[in-house]
């Protein structure tokens, strides 16, 4: 229900903050890979397909399995929810993510965490000035040292911030 301050709501005030903004908001996407993802040797870079979306998703759709492509320019928050598992070996293998942007590595968007045994559910957040057709590389994900089986799981979600 919408909240009124005087004779008209909050919404259409905002609105008029910026005559921009109504048409502009409101653009998300959420999609996610459930399978495991598992990294077969040292220093493997692995693309992270997504072969899962939500079905209202508006304003961004997924080109060639693993790219995210923003259907309009704006600035967008890209949240992404990482969960590694680790099931052999006794030493801590150090797991790179980070994210591309029209094919090229975005700088200082590298995440790191460090698994000896215990699962690790992780966050990372990036926040991209895109224009429309722009495509982010989902994720690309790096295991350092290798002994054992390390699997990643991982969801992603843009949306546009709003200023």
């Amino acid at each position: 229900f919408p909240v009124t301050i005087g004779s008209s709501n909050i919404q259409a005030q905002l609105d008029n903050l910026d005559p921009d903004l109504s048409s502009n908001q409101g653009y998300w996407g959420n999609f996610w890979n459930g399978n495991t993802i598992t990294n077969s040797s040292a220093n493997a870079v692995n693309t992270v397909a997504f072969p899962s979306a939500d079905a209202n998703n508006y304003g961004f759709t997924i080109s060639n399995s693993n790219r995210v492509v923003a259907g309009n320019a704006g600035i967008y928050m890209f949240i992404a929810t990482i969960q590694i598992n680790k099931s052999q070996g006794s030493t801590t293998e150090d797991v790179y993510f980070w994210i591309r942007q029209n094919g090229v590595d975005v700088p200082d968007s590298a995440y790191k965490e460090s698994i000896k045994s215990d699962p690790i559910l992780s966050t990372a957040n990036w926040q991209l000035k895109m224009n429309a057709g722009d495509e982010v590389s989902k994720f690309i994900l790096l295991s350092n040292s290798h002994d054992g089986t390390t699997s990643i799981r991982v969801g992603y979600t843009p949306n546009r911030v709003v200023s």
